[in-house]
C-alpha cells in the first residue's frame, strides 16, 4: 500500500519541488497537485515528473453536489465534477472522487430526501452523465462513502456501481467515513475486512 498525504502549497510550485516534497516524507502517492483548468504543458510536466520518481497521483478531488435541486449549484458542480475528471485523465490520477451530493441545503450534508428513490435515480443519471461526458481510458469517477448518505456500505457501493453500469465507475475507499454505529466502531476490522472482501478489484484509491 502506497502511503500520501498534504503538501504545504508552496511546496508543489514546480514539479521538482512537489517531488522531493513527498520523497522527504516517504510518500509513494500524492493529491492532485494542480487546479481544474491547468495548462496542458504544465499537466504534462507534473505527469512526467510522477512517473519518472514513482509517485502515484491517487485523486483529483471534485467536492460539490451534482445532485443539487438549485439549477446553478447544480451546473457549477457539474462541470467541476466533468473538469475534475478530464483533470485526473490527463495528470494520470487513478481517479477523481466526489460524494454523490445532496438535494439538502449543504453539499455534503444529511438529508432524510437523499434516500428516496427519486434521488438515488437523480444519482444514478448524475453519476452516469459525468462518466459519458468525458468517456475516460486510464481514470476512474469514484464515490466516497458517507455516514449519512449513499454509498453507506459495501453492498449499497456495489449496488450503485451495478445500477451505474459504466466501466469508468470505481472505489475510492474512506472506511472512517462509514463507522457511524455502535456495531460497526466496536468491530472496525470487520468493517475493513468486508470492504476489501467485496469492493477489492474495484478500489482505485
Amino acid at each position: 500500500m502506497r502511503l500520501g498525504g498534504p503538501i504545504p502549497a508552496p511546496e508543489q510550485q514546480t514539479p521538482a519541488a512537489w517531488i522531493e516534497a513527498h520523497r522527504a516524507r516517504g510518500y509513494r502517492a500524492a493529491y492532485c497537485p494542480l487546479p481544474i483548468g491547468a495548462p496542458d504543458a504544465l499537466i504534462a510536466d507534473y505527469r512526467t515528473a510522477a512517473a519518472d520518481a514513482d509517485l502515484v497521483i491517487a485523486e483529483v478531488g471534485a467536492w460539490s453536489s451534482p445532485v443539487s435541486l438549485d439549477p446553478q449549484t447544480r451546473a457549477e458542480a457539474l462541470d467541476k465534477c466533468k473538469g475534475a475528471l478530464r483533470l485526473a485523465e490527463a495528470i494520470g490520477a487513478r481517479c477523481s472522487v466526489n460524494v454523490v451530493g445532496s438535494v439538502g441545503s449543504k453539499w455534503d450534508g444529511p438529508d432524510p430526501r437523499d434516500l428516496l428513490p427519486e434521488t438515488v435515480d437523480r444519482i444514478i443519471d448524475t453519476l452516469r452523465e459525468i462518466i459519458d461526458a468525458v468517456n475516460p481510458v486510464q481514470t476512474k469517477w469514484a464515490i466516497e462513502m458517507m455516514p449519512w448518505m449513499l454509498p453507506d456500505s459495501p453492498d449499497s457501493y456495489l449496488e450503485l456501481i451495478a445500477r451505474v453500469d459504466r466501466e469508468a465507475m470505481a472505489v475510492h475507499l474512506d472506511p472512517v467515513n462509514i463507522i457511524n454505529s455502535p456495531t460497526r466502531f466496536y468491530d472496525t476490522g470487520a468493517v475493513i475486512r468486508e470492504c476489501f472482501t467485496k469492493l477489492g478489484p474495484q478500489i482505485v484509491s
